[in-house]
C-alpha cells in the first residue's frame, strides 16, 4: 500500500513538473534595435494566460522579469535598455497560476552609443560583445587575432537654411535674418580602419578618409538679399580629407575626439553669405578673411536624456582661423521627425541657427 502511494505521488509530481521541464517552444523570437529594443514572437499553441519577458546581462541566467503584469501581446518594446551594454531576452508563456507552458530561445541585443551618427564627425565604431567578438558596424579581418577592421559609410547632409541669425552688417550695425535659404548638399563617402588593441583599457581608435561632393541648389545670395529658388548644381566642389578619431563609451554615454586634415573646412563658410561674400571672397569689412588652414578639430557627445530620446551634440572648430568659427550640430533623436536637426553656427561677428537633414547608410559590413 505504501509503495503504491509513493509511486502515485511520484507520478503526480512528475506530470505537474514535466510541463515546466518540457515546455513548448515559442518560435520566431526576433529582435530589432534602434534607439530602443523591439521584440516580436509567435503565439504558442495550447492554453495560456499571457507572457513574462525577462532581460539579463547573462545568456544563462534569467531571474527578473521586466513586465509588472502578465503581458498579453506578442510584441514588446524595451525603452529602458542601457546604451553600450549587451542585453539578453527570453519570453515565457504562462498560465493563470504563473506556471511556464512555453518558452522562447535566448536572443541578444546591443544599442550602440554611436547609433545615428551626426553630420560630419566620424567615430571609432568599436565595442565588444564578448572577448573576441566585435560589433558596431565593423568587420575585423583575421578574426582569430584581429589586426584591424573596416567600415564604409555613405552620408547625405542637406543644410536647408537659416531659421534665425544676427550678423554684423557694417562696422556700426547688426542685421537680423529670418528664414533665409542656404541650400547646401553634402554627399560623403567615408572609409575608416579601426584598431582593436587600444579599446580594452583605453579607448577606441580609428583613422580614415572622406570624399565629399558639395553643391548648391540655389545661387549664393548677397548679404541681406533674398536668394533665388532655382536648381544650380554647377557651383560644386570636391573635398577630400583624412581624419583621426578616438572614442570612449560607457553605459548610456559616448565621447569622441578627433581632427580632419584636408578640404573639409571649406564647407563651413558656405553656410553663411556673410562669411562667403565678405571674408571668403573680398576684403571688405572687417579686415579679417577666412583662412583655408585645412585643419578642423571636432568633438562629439552622445547620451540618453529620457528612455525615448537620445541627445547627440558635435562641435567643429577650424583651427588657426582669424574669424574664430564654431559649428555645433544638435540631434534630438526622435524628438524631431524625419532626421531633421538643428545647428548653431557662431563666428567673430555674428551667429546663425540653421536647420538641416542628415542620413547615413552603412555599406560595409552589410547590415543584417
Amino acid at each position: 500500500m505504501c509503495k503504491k502511494l509513493i509511486v502515485g505521488f511520484a507520478l503526480v509530481f512528475f506530470i505537474s513538473v514535466s510541463g515546466r521541464l518540457f515546455a513548448e517552444e515559442i518560435k520566431n523570437f526576433n529582435v530589432s534595435v534602434k534607439d530602443f529594443i523591439s521584440l516580436t514572437w509567435d503565439s504558442p499553441g495550447g492554453t495560456f494566460q499571457g507572457y513574462d519577458i525577462y532581460r539579463s546581462s547573462s545568456p544563462e541566467i534569467f531571474e527578473k522579469k521586466i513586465n509588472r503584469r502578465i503581458f498579453l501581446e506578442n510584441k514588446y518594446t524595451d525603452y529602458k535598455a542601457g546604451v553600450g551594454e549587451i542585453h539578453y531576452y527570453q519570453v515565457r508563456a504562462v498560465d493563470k497560476e504563473g506556471n511556464t507552458v512555453a518558452i522562447s530561445t535566448t536572443v541578444g541585443a546591443y544599442i550602440s552609443p554611436f547609433r545615428s551618427a551626426t553630420v560630419w564627425t566620424p567615430t571609432a565604431f568599436q565595442n565588444k560583445k564578448r572577448e573576441g567578438e566585435h560589433l558596431l558596424k565593423t568587420k575585423y579581418l583575421f578574426s582569430k587575432k584581429p589586426l584591424f577592421g573596416l567600415n564604409i559609410d555613405f552620408i547625405l547632409n542637406y543644410y536647408i537654411g537659416r531659421l534665425f541669425g544676427r550678423n554684423k552688417y557694417t562696422q556700426d550695425s547688426n542685421r537680423n535674418d529670418y528664414l533665409t535659404r542656404v541650400g547646401i548638399w553634402l554627399l560623403t563617402s567615408d572609409l575608416k580602419i579601426v584598431f582593436p588593441y587600444f579599446e580594452k583599457k583605453l579607448f577606441s581608435l580609428a583613422f580614415g578618409g572622406r570624399y565629399t561632393y558639395m553643391f548648391r541648389d540655389i545661387p549664393q545670395p548677397s548679404p541681406g538679399a533674398a536668394p533665388e529658388f532655382v536648381i544650380k548644381p554647377g557651383q560644386s566642389q570636391e573635398l577630400p580629407s583624412l581624419y583621426l578619431v578616438i572614442s570612449k563609451g560607457w553605459r548610456r554615454n559616448a565621447l569622441h575626439l578627433g581632427a580632419f586634415w584636408g578640404k573639409e573646412d571649406e564647407i563651413i563658410p558656405q553656410l553663411s553669405e556673410y562669411i562667403y561674400e565678405w571674408y571668403y571672397k573680398t576684403q571688405r569689412f572687417p579686415p579679417e578673411r577666412w583662412e583655408k588652414t585645412g585643419k578642423i578639430f571636432f568633438a562629439g557627445f552622445h547620451t540618453r536624456l529620457i528612455p525615448k530620446m537620445n541627445l547627440k551634440v558635435e562641435v567643429l572648430h577650424p583651427l588657426d582661423n582669424p574669424i574664430e568659427p564654431w559649428l555645433v550640430n544638435i540631434d534630438l533623436g526622435r524628438f524631431l521627425p524625419a532626421n531633421f536637426q538643428i545647428a548653431y553656427f557662431r563666428y567673430k561677428y555674428g551667429w546663425d541657427i540653421l536647420g538641416y537633414f542628415n542620413f547615413r547608410y552603412t555599406f560595409y559590413p552589410p547590415q543584417k
